[in-house]
């Protein structure tokens, strides 16, 4: 009666399971990008992607808006805009990669927080809030490159600070995002 019990469980397996157990990918694993097409909006961001497993991984980034830059097609008739003296950006991302790869390359569906707080000349901070579902793919080219394109859609919340006392929502926008990062993975 016992070897019919310590045999059960080797009939009851009808998937391979050795996948989890391979030691071929070690998790977490962290890759550093940036993004050159952020950079044309004035958005000089560092990216930073921890995989937490085979399919998940979360990305954070931090940065500093430049005062010089190109505006987003919602902000070009935006004339409080005009007197940008610089400010911070920062966003927080979940990515769910696709079964045909392990992450941190393939396919992925993400949604992203992002804010950036614009500074003015004190008069007033426009401060911008997106909320982006999107899908990507990112590549690994060489053993230690990557490269990451991405399309999203989602909603802009613009809210105005005039002097530090109070805060006026000035509405919405429908934003479509696109963009290319490059970096390197380190682990």
């Amino acid at each position: 009666m016992m070897s019919f019990l310590a045999t059960l469980p080797a009939f009851a397996q009808e998937e391979d399971i050795s996948g989890y157990f391979s030691d071929a990918q070690k998790y977490p694993t962290l890759v550093i990008k940036c993004d050159p097409v952020l950079l044309i909006h004035g958005d000089l961001a560092g990216f930073v992607e921890v995989n937490l497993g085979q399919r998940i991984a979360l990305e954070g980034s931090l940065g500093i808006l430049l005062p010089y830059y190109l505006p987003e097609l919602i902000d070009i008739f935006d004339d409080k805009l005009t007197n940008i003296k610089g400010g911070v950006s920062y966003s927080a991302s979940a990515r769910l990669y696709s079964k045909k790869r392990k992450a941190p390359e393939g396919f992925y569906g993400f949604t992203t927080f992002r804010q950036r707080k614009y500074l003015t000349d004190g008069e007033y901070n426009l401060n911008n809030k997106d909320f982006i579902l999107g899908w990507g793919y990112q590549f690994i080219p060489q053993n230690f490159v990557t490269a990451d394109l991405y399309y999203g859609i989602g909603g802009r919340v613009k809210k105005f600070n005039y002097n530090d006392t109070r805060e006026t929502d000035m509405g919405g926008a429908a934003i479509f995002l696109i963009g290319v990062r490059i970096g390197f993975k380190i682990i």
